[in-house]
């Protein structure tokens, strides 16, 4: 059943990574493999990588994910702030040390499940 999606994730292009059109198989070859404390959720397993839902080449970093009554597509991004930067980017760094994390943006967006979701990135 699709539903209205509300997401946090920190996104950068695949192109930057080296991983051009592999996102996903990057995924499912490290799903297992991130340290998090998962905190009051365990079962939710918030960060977690995934191929943006685009039509564009994006890895995420999601860090929620839920459904929303807030409808219709609409997006917003920014520079991590120093709190993400701390937690999150040696995430990153530690499977590819020759990003320059400076590309890495928070993304904030709602769309449609059944759908693809825009391209926010700049």
């Amino acid at each position: 059943m699709s539903a209205w999606m509300e997401v946090h994730s920190l996104r950068v292009p695949c192109s930057e990574l080296g991983i051009d059109g592999d996102a996903w198989d990057f995924c499912q070859a490290h799903e297992n493999e991130t340290e998090f404390d998962w905190g009051e959720y365990p079962d939710w397993n918030f960060p977690h990588f995934a191929a943006a839902p685009t039509e564009g080449d994006f890895l995420d970093l999601v860090l929620s994910e839920e459904v929303t009554d807030r409808y219709g597509s609409w997006g917003s991004t920014r520079e991590p702030d120093a709190e993400e930067r701390e937690k999150y980017l040696p995430v990153f760094t530690q499977y590819f040390p020759q990003l320059d994390t400076s590309r890495i943006r928070h993304v904030h967006y709602v769309y449609y499940d059944g759908t693809e979701a825009p391209d926010y990135y700049e």
